[in-house]
């Protein structure tokens, strides 16, 4: 499992509804459930954003599906990061790669 950060904002209906925010957070649980996706905490946040999600997801499509859905149910855009540890920032080429190509694996 890999673990995602989920940023969302309020759309105007979210903000006129803004005292059932907990119960959709509820529903957002009960839909990250069917998919494979644990949530280990929702935040409201007061700043850019106005909610922050993490969760652990099998991939990055399970996330994906997650939004989706969330989207079409619940009239909310979040987009959403991939949090990325340490030991695979120092490890792990793949992030270097879309900085820098010669660092890919395969190139000679």
């Amino acid at each position: 499992m890999e673990t995602y950060l989920i940023m969302g904002k309020f759309t105007e209906k979210g903000i006129t509804n803004i005292k059932q925010t907990t119960q959709r957070a509820d529903k957002f649980k009960e839909i990250a459930a069917e998919l494979g996706i644990h949530v280990q905490q929702i935040y409201w946040f007061i700043g850019e954003y106005d909610m922050l999600n993490i969760v652990e997801a099998p991939d990055d499509r399970a996330v994906e599906a997650l939004l989706v859905r969330v989207g079409a149910e619940m009239s909310v855009p979040p987009p959403s990061g991939h949090l990325i540890k340490r030991k695979w920032m120092l490890l792990s080429p793949r992030w270097t790669i879309r900085s820098d190509p010669s660092l890919a694996a395969d190139n000679p």
